[in-house]
């Protein structure tokens, strides 16, 4: 049986709230970051804190996704403006070696859900002359596959699930 995923993350007012700022039960007043749908905070004494839809929902995974997103964007965003570095490593399916490299040596702006022809990008990173040169794909569970590799390559000359 698989282990469900535990959110610790809602909207409260339009802004991202942890569990840790939020009273426990309906009365929390946040909403689901994939979905919309009213959350409870869930602070029992035993489990880890989290939140949960008030109704059964299935969306674990795409708030997951999100907040992947959400955070990478937060991090790469400030990076870019306080000219700071973001490690980034990966096993070349090439060489069989592993190599790192600063994802935002030459960014200069992230975008969100970029179209890359039959295919979209999480996050897209641009350089000085607003050339796009890095799509990003934020993976949960299993990968989009070579179609979205190979549109995103296509479109930038790299692709990073």
């Amino acid at each position: 049986m698989k282990k469900a995923i535990k959110v610790p993350y809602g909207f409260k007012n339009g802004e991202l709230t942890h569990i840790s700022q939020v009273p426990s039960g309906q009365k929390c007043g946040c909403t689901c970051i994939a979905c919309g749908a009213p959350l409870v905070a869930r602070k029992g004494p035993k489990r880890t804190h989290h939140f949960g839809h008030q109704s059964d929902s299935q969306c674990a995974e795409t708030v997951m996704h999100k907040l992947g997103k959400l955070f990478l964007k937060q991090r790469i965003d400030e990076a870019i403006v306080e000219g700071k570095p973001v490690p980034f490593r990966w096993k070349c399916e090439h060489c069989d070696e592993t190599h790192e490299a600063n994802l935002v040596k030459k960014a200069v702006r992230c975008a969100e859900e970029v179209s890359l022809d039959s295919a979209r990008a999480d996050l897209a990173l641009y350089d000085a002359e607003g050339r796009m040169f890095s799509a990003l794909e934020i993976v949960v569970s299993h990968n989009c596959g070579r179609s979205w590799a190979g549109s995103a390559q296509n479109r930038t000359g790299a692709a990073t699930e």
